[in-house]
């Protein structure tokens, strides 16, 4: 595997007031999804819901303009999981968010996440 950096080793240097900033978002961010959203998954749908409303404003608010990816559950992988629903007619929703460099356009960097919880 290529690492393009060297590993960083030593103490870190102390938190500055953007790091501390950046810190609390992230720590409100997950707060957000576990605790006030809660269970997010095929069996609570709704949480899902919520979860890309949050997720999608948060985008924006960002600077970010998200993009919605649909797409139906395969009945064949829902019939392996216990107590799945049958019949799923849900909607569920990939987030995709795009944000150009300015000195090296043409480089990209992805990052993924689930927003979803284990049932």
């Amino acid at each position: 595997m290529f690492m393009p950096c060297k590993s960083y080793s030593g103490a870190f240097p102390e938190a500055g007031p953007e790091r501390i900033a950046l810190r609390e978002a992230l720590e409100s961010d997950v707060s957000m999804l576990s605790e006030t959203i809660g269970q997010r998954n095929l069996f609570h749908y709704d949480g899902l819901e919520k979860s890309v409303e949050f997720i999608s404003s948060s985008f924006i608010e960002s600077g970010y303009i998200p993009e919605i990816q649909e797409f139906k559950a395969k009945s064949s992988l829902l019939g392996n999981l216990r107590n799945a629903p049958k019949d799923d007619k849900n909607i569920y929703k990939n987030i995709i968010a795009e944000k150009r460099g300015v000195i090296s356009p043409e480089e990209i960097i992805v990052v993924g996440a689930h927003y979803d919880s284990v049932p």
